[in-house]
């Protein structure tokens, strides 16, 4: 058994808002998404993920050999599903969020629009997690990052329907 079979996708749990606190707290981590912000206390996280589960999204702990990793999630942002992941920094680097995402699109496939994503420049790790899972570039955008204090850019990627 490969130590990526240790890979898995379940719903959030109680126990996973202090881990997800942490990741979601580390400064080179939210500098390299150029989004987001650290968050206050672990009930911030529970309520942040509660929020966006009532609005739709689909939001899953990503597990290495039963420990959380992170999470991934889907939701609808400017007309198209898009999906998002978040890895803690122990777990960079060694095919992880590769996995889940290729977990993620066996569960749940796309519509016949696609699924998208976004990576900001600067990120070449989350591109090529794309890229492996056969996400193409399909765009550019640009938005305010307040991470980052400034105007960043970002490629937008596609999986799915043409």
């Amino acid at each position: 058994m490969s130590a990526l079979d240790k890979v898995a996708l379940r719903p959030l749990q109680q126990g996973d808002y202090g881990p997800l606190f942490a990741f979601h707290n580390d400064k080179e981590a939210l500098f390299l998404a150029g989004a987001g912000k650290p968050f206050e206390d672990e009930a911030e996280v529970k309520t942040h993920f509660d929020t966006v589960q009532q609005k739709g999204a689909l939001v899953r702990a990503i597990l290495f050999e039963d420990r959380i990793a992170g999470y991934a999630a889907s939701f609808m942002r400017f007309d198209k599903q898009e999906i998002s992941y978040w890895l803690g920094r122990d777990y960079w680097g060694q095919g992880i969020a590769s996995r889940a995402v290729g977990l993620w699109l066996t569960e749940f496939p796309p519509t016949e629009i696609g699924l998208f994503a976004r990576v900001v420049d600067g990120n070449p790790a989350s591109a090529r997690v794309l890229v492996k899972n056969g996400f193409t570039a399909a765009g550019r955008d640009r938005f305010f990052s307040d991470i980052r204090g400034a105007e960043v850019e970002e490629t937008l990627f596609k999986y799915g329907a043409p």
